[in-house]
């Protein structure tokens, strides 16, 4: 799985990650890939592979090497612009799992990595996602791959939170040693969902007038409800079954990020005037309303005053911001829930 948090500095991106990982690496039951090693070094990781045990069947485990790692990008930029072609790798290794993935180095000439099984945790803002992941992109394979859950900002309502119990902490790391122990071998469908699925899979049509990114994401819905369902049913118990509760879990989640998916990518185009658009919506959400010079005034070092008359002439033709007189000034205000046409 690939995911993404999303939002803007201090919601809590950080907070969610740093804590999960150190439970992760705690329990020893995966290969964390941090971002600051660069693609390459991360193929050749993979290619070399890891000492592990691996479990044949309950009971049974055999020694040999693991190809499989999950990789920590505190920041995506960062990540994306280590370089080694970071999307076209990334994107070539979700799909390899059922054989070996070729690449080719410098040194060493071409190279394989057997079986490959990567898993994918980032994080960003809006506003680096619009510079780290360039419009071809979006429709392309690596966007679809990935969740991008997005969070607004919030008030900040605990100061103090919940102190990290090490009997929690503990549970938690001897559940994932548990799951690493015990699971083996294909989910299957329990009765109930099997239907479920059929109808949810022939469900993930592409609407012609949806943005490129909500349709690009929608059309592999399915997959990723999948594997949701599945991680889900994982911490839940040991039956190789998925549940309904599983499949309802996930398909929830997976349906919170479509309604998401065009916020995360509305800065996303092909300059520099659509992120300073998407700055004019971000400021009109979040102000209410607004004159063309508290606008101007936001956005002085992101557009020139005759670009921030195509901007707001265009979003306004677009239905995306409306204009009307406040006494005797004009002011903006953007359309809730308005989308790209």
């Amino acid at each position: 799985m690939y995911t993404c948090l999303v939002g803007g500095p201090g919601v809590g991106k950080g907070q969610a990650i740093i804590p999960s990982v150190a439970v992760i690496d705690k329990s020893g039951t995966a290969n964390i890939l941090p971002d600051r090693l660069t693609m390459p070094f991360i193929l050749e990781k993979l290619s070399k592979g890891f000492p592990s045990q691996v479990v044949v069947s309950k009971g049974a485990i055999s020694l040999g090497l693991d190809h499989c790692g999950i990789v920590i990008a505190d920041e995506l930029r960062v990540f994306v612009d280590t370089g080694g072609d970071v999307l076209t790798n990334m994107t070539a290794l979700w799909d390899s799992r059922e054989h070996p993935y070729g690449y080719g180095t410098r040194g060493r000439g071409e190279a394989n990595i057997d079986k490959p099984g990567i898993s994918f945790l980032s994080a960003t803002t809006p506003r680096w996602l619009a510079t780290a992941i360039p419009i071809t992109a979006v429709g392309g394979g690596f966007t679809r791959r990935v969740n991008f859950v997005y969070e607004k900002p919030h008030p900040k309502t605990k100061p103090f939170p919940s102190p990290n119990h090490s009997d929690l902490r503990d549970n938690l790391v001897n559940d994932l040693r548990h799951i690493a122990s015990n699971i083996v071998g294909e989910y299957k469908f329990s009765p109930e969902v099997r239907p479920l699925f059929e109808t949810y899979y022939k469900g993930c049509v592409v609407g012609e007038l949806e943005d490129e990114a909500t349709a690009t994401y929608k059309d592999s819905a399915w997959v990723h409800c999948l594997k949701l369902s599945m991680a889900i049913q994982a911490a839940m118990n040991d039956d190789d079954h998925i549940s309904l509760q599983a499949w309802n879990m996930a398909t929830s989640q997976i349906a919170s990020v479509i309604k998401d998916i065009e916020l995360v990518f509305r800065g996303v185009g092909m300059g520099d005037m659509t992120m300073a658009a998407d700055r004019v919506i971000a400021f009109l959400e979040t102000t209410g309303y607004a004159t063309r010079q508290q606008i101007q005034r936001m956005m002085w070092q992101y557009a020139m005053s005759p670009d921030l008359d195509i901007i707001l002439t265009t979003l306004e033709g677009a239905g995306m911001i409306i204009s009307f007189t406040q006494g005797k000034t004009l002011v903006y205000q953007a359309v809730k829930g308005a989308k790209k046409p």
